[in-house]
């Protein structure tokens, strides 16, 4: 088997990555979505490839996130691009995304980036935990009928339904980073960035508004009878605040459309599970896909763990 040379992404490796992702996946890997994905984040791309005879046969790849709680900032690489040439999966007995990992250890590492984060399916899940030494929290898979959560709306509450966030939301970012836990940043520009600017894609965001002060926000993506809340997000997760408008807003505007089920995954630390089971009648099952987190070194001190992360489907659902 011919050595595979691993390296540091750079960007002219583009037309070799999209030779590879249509080898890899059957399908093209458009340059308008690499764009918006890479070029247009507000989180640093960070990626390595590998090459075997000049031509790209693996690559390992994602942003350096920017991670928050109780007023602390975090960086972590999550890696949302795993690509590798049907002919190349096994080299011997080493699966050369192992040769990849460990060239993106040594980057972090250089770069002072203390974690790993990952939303693997199952199958990458048993990879992962046997090879990589990722450990795993499964997320709660939730969901209810919609119409049941169509109820009065509270006094003195305002829900903005569009396609982008208002101001307001930067104030309601700053109360979310400085609670427990840690979860990817949520300011404007990045919730912006990620559920408005992408392309071919649409979501519509519901922001809870009172006295002037946004409280909490919901993001809905929907495929047939189906509307996913790919993220929701409340100031005050101990109280749910805004969760009983939100969701009267969001059973309002979409049950003409059609939907009939709302569903939200969440990792098992949210403080938001428990209202959803007990206080709305929501479902909650454990999801098909877990979530993983790996210290690039054995020197890190480890202060983030699936154990304390506040993630949503929303921060994966970038495929």
């Amino acid at each position: 088997m011919t050595r595979l040379d691993v390296r540091a992404f750079a960007p002219g490796d583009l037309p070799g990555i999209q030779r590879l992702f249509q080898r890899a996946y059957g399908s093209e890997l458009r340059a308008e979505e690499w764009e918006w994905k890479y070029g247009r984040s507000p989180f640093e791309h960070f990626g390595v490839v590998g090459e075997r005879q000049g031509e790209v046969v693996a690559y390992y790849g994602g942003w350096r996130w920017r991670l928050h709680g109780s007023g602390e900032r975090r960086d972590a690489l999550v890696f949302c691009d795993i690509m590798t040439d049907p002919s190349a999966r096994m080299a011997g007995r080493l699966p050369p995304l192992i040769p990849l990992h460990e060239a993106a250890m040594k980057l972090a590492a250089e770069a002072r980036i203390p974690y790993f984060c990952g939303f693997p399916n199952r199958g990458a899940a048993r990879f992962g935990s046997r090879f990589l030494g990722y450990r795993y929290e499964w997320m709660a898979a939730c969901s209810a009928p919609l119409p049941e959560l169509d109820r009065p709306t509270p006094d003195g509450f305002d829900v903005a339904i569009s396609d982008t966030f208002p101001e307001e939301i930067d104030a309601l970012a700053v109360r979310l980073h400085a609670l427990p836990g840690f979860r990817v940043e949520r300011s404007r520009a990045v919730l912006n960035w990620r559920y408005h600017a992408r392309p071919e894609r649409y979501y519509r965001v519901y922001s809870a508004l009172a006295g002037g002060d946004a409280k909490a926000y919901a993001v809905a993506s929907t495929a047939g009878p189906v509307a996913v809340l790919v993220d929701l997000q409340s100031g005050q997760p101990g109280t749910g605040e805004g969760l009983d408008a939100l969701f009267s807003a969001v059973a309002r505007d979409l049950a003409p459309r059609g939907i009939t089920e709302l569903r939200v995954g969440l990792t098992r630390f949210s403080p938001l599970l428990p209202h959803l089971a007990n206080r709305f009648g929501f479902t909650v099952a454990e999801d098909q896909n877990p979530f993983g987190i790996l210290p690039t070194s054995p020197g890190v001190t480890v202060d983030v763990s699936p154990a304390n992360f506040d993630a949503r489907w929303g921060d994966n659902d970038v495929f």
